[in-house]
């Protein structure tokens, strides 16, 4: 299976969350408060999962050739769904303003952890 650039881009992309910073906060307080914040967000916008169609149904047809005699079998392929969050958007504001309140500055993003 042939893996695309891009699609490796978008995982570590989707890795990265927003840096905040507040003057005498250590990682450890500030690690308290995103996730107290997130848990509001939570409550506030709780995830709302829509199906979405990523490739419909299809017959693919693949040609066998063996000791000059070729021949081509088909078979059905399923459609491929996922999943959309609407609320994330709004789920991402809240925590945002959460942090905001709580005195935090969104200072860039933070990269991808990977242990």
């Amino acid at each position: 299976m042939r893996r695309s650039p891009a699609l490796l881009l978008l995982l570590l992309a989707s890795g990265c969350a927003t840096n905040w910073e507040r003057p005498g906060t250590g990682p450890a307080e500030t690690s308290l408060f995103e996730e107290a914040c997130r848990r509001e967000a939570g409550a506030l916008a709780p995830p709302y999962l829509v199906p979405r169609l990523l490739f419909p149904p299809r017959i693919e047809v693949v040609r066998h050739c063996r000791g000059g005699r070729c021949f081509a079998s088909a078979r059905q392929v399923p459609a491929t769904w996922t999943q959309d969050d609407l609320n994330a958007p709004a789920r991402a504001q809240f925590n945002g303003g959460c942090m905001a309140r709580e005195g935090f500055a969104a200072n860039g993003l933070r990269p991808l952890r990977l242990f």
